[in-house]
């Protein structure tokens, strides 16, 4: 009998024991899970910070336009960014570029200006892209490793081709992602055409 009892309370106390090396396997797996850094956060100063929307910043803009001859960044009462992507494969968001070809002399009738930006490893097949639309705007190109990323400061390929208009002072006012409906194509169109001239009667 007595053998028993033991042999029943070392058989318990090993259970015991792999119910507690259970749970303390579980609990760690949940901590390095709660722990994995989401992929907008962004390192800055030693510190996670989250920079979705930071394109809005007011003067943010500069960064987004071409440089001149004194290395500043080109001027205009309005600046039309078309963020793209070779990720973005939507044929009907990506036929938006016929809305752009129709901006784009009126644009430059009034002095203003369109960009495209795109990340370096796309920059080769978004620069093929808008040859083969014939869209003869510049291109500027950030690394994705750079700090912060465009996923980073919350513009995602899911959403391009997405447009930022900045003023004069490179402050956001107006900005609308890709939509597959030629309604919302012609009221992006529309919506812009108005903005061109109001800031051009400034």
């Amino acid at each position: 009998m007595r053998k028993w009892i033991i042999f029943s309370v070392i058989v318990l106390l090993v259970v015991f024991n792999a119910l507690l090396l259970w749970q303390n396997h579980s609990y760690k797996n949940a901590l390095t899970v709660s722990s994995a850094v989401p992929s907008y956060l962004t390192e800055a100063e030693g510190r996670l910070e989250d920079l979705r929307g930071i394109y809005t910043y007011p003067g943010i803009g500069a960064y987004f336009v071409p440089t001149g001859e004194d290395s500043l960044p080109v001027r205009s009462s309005l600046t039309m960014v078309i963020f793209l992507s070779e990720s973005t494969t939507c044929p009907m968001s990506l036929g938006e570029t016929e809305v752009y070809r129709r901006l784009l002399p009126k644009f430059r009738e009034s002095g203003q200006q369109m960009v495209a930006m795109t990340t370096r490893n796309d920059s080769a097949a978004i620069a093929k892209f808008l040859a083969d639309e014939n869209l003869d705007i510049p291109l500027l190109a950030t690394g994705e490793d750079e700090n912060p990323n465009l996923e980073q400061i919350g513009i995602s390929h899911r959403a391009m081709p997405f447009k930022v208009l900045y003023d004069s002072t490179f402050t956001a006012f107006y900005m609308r992602g890709a939509n597959n409906s030629p309604e919302s194509q012609a009221d992006f169109e529309s919506a812009v055409l108005r903005f061109s001239a109001l800031v051009k009667g400034e």
